[in-house]
C-alpha cells in the first residue's frame, strides 16, 4: 500500500462535482476490468471485517451481560451502537481487569499463557490494525482512481504546506495481505477467548 499527497486548492463549486463522475482513463475497458477485479476483493475484506465485528460483539455480550433481561437490553443497545474501536477498548479493559481478580493465579499457572498481558496486547493491536485498514477501503473515493491506481482517500490541512489531498494505491498483493491480516486478527481473538473461557468458567 503506497501513499502520496498533493497540495490542493479549493475552487468555486462546479456543476460536475455533484455527479461524482468516474475518473477518465485512456482505455475505458481497462478501467472497467480493473474495477471489477478489485471490487470483489474489497467486498470480501468488508464482509470479513463485519463478521469479525459480529464476533467481537458476541464476546462482549457473553461476558458483560447478566441474567436480568431488562438490564441486558439497556446494555446491549448501548454496546450495539458503539463503533468497532470502542468495543475493542471495552473488551481489552474487561480482559485486563478480570486478570487482576481472584483467578489471576490460574492464568499465571496456565501453560496457555506465557505472558497474559502481552497476549491481550497483541490481540488488541491486531484488531485495531485491521480496523484501520478496513477504513481505508471503506472510505476511499473509488470513482476517483487514476490510471496509476492511486485513489483519493482524505484531505489533510498541514501547517507547512496547507491543504493536501491524500491518495492511496492498492496492488493485488496488498489486497491479499490485508485479507490475511483480517483472518489472523479473527484467529487471535477466537483463540484467546477460547483459552480465557476455560479459566473464566472454572469454578
Amino acid at each position: 500500500m503506497r501513499k502520496k499527497e498533493e497540495v490542493l486548492k479549493i475552487f468555486a463549486y462546479e456543476d460536475d462535482d455533484v455527479f461524482a463522475s468516474y475518473e477518465q482513463w485512456g482505455n475505458e475497458e481497462d478501467q472497467e476490468k480493473y474495477l471489477e477485479k478489485i471490487s470483489s476483493q474489497i467486498g470480501w475484506i468488508i464482509i470479513e471485517f463485519n463478521r469479525l465485528e459480529w464476533q467481537l460483539h458476541e464476546i462482549v455480550k457473553k461476558y458483560l451481560c447478566n441474567e436480568t433481561p431488562e438490564l441486558n437490553s439497556l446494555f446491549f443497545e448501548n454496546i450495539a451502537k458503539n463503533g468497532f474501536s470502542s468495543k475493542v477498548d471495552l473488551i481489552k479493559k474487561f480482559f485486563k481487569q478480570y486478570y487482576l481478580g481472584e483467578k489471576k493465579h490460574l492464568f499465571d499457572d496456565s501453560p496457555e499463557f506465557d505472558d497474559y498481558n502481552q497476549v491481550v496486547d497483541n490481540m488488541i493491536k491486531a484488531l485495531k490494525d485491521v480496523a484501520e485498514l478496513r477504513n481505508k477501503y471503506a472510505h476511499c473515493f473509488w470513482h476517483r482512481m487514476d490510471e496509476n491506481h492511486f485513489v483519493e482517500f482524505k484531505y489533510a490541512l498541514k501547517a507547512n504546506t496547507g491543504l493536501e489531498k491524500v491518495f492511496i494505491r492498492f496492488n493485488p498483493t496488498d489486497l491479499n495481505e490485508d485479507f490475511e491480516n483480517l483472518e489472523n486478527a479473527e484467529n487471535l481473538l477466537l483463540d484467546f477467548e477460547c483459552k480465557f473461557d476455560e479459566i473464566y468458567s472454572n469454578s
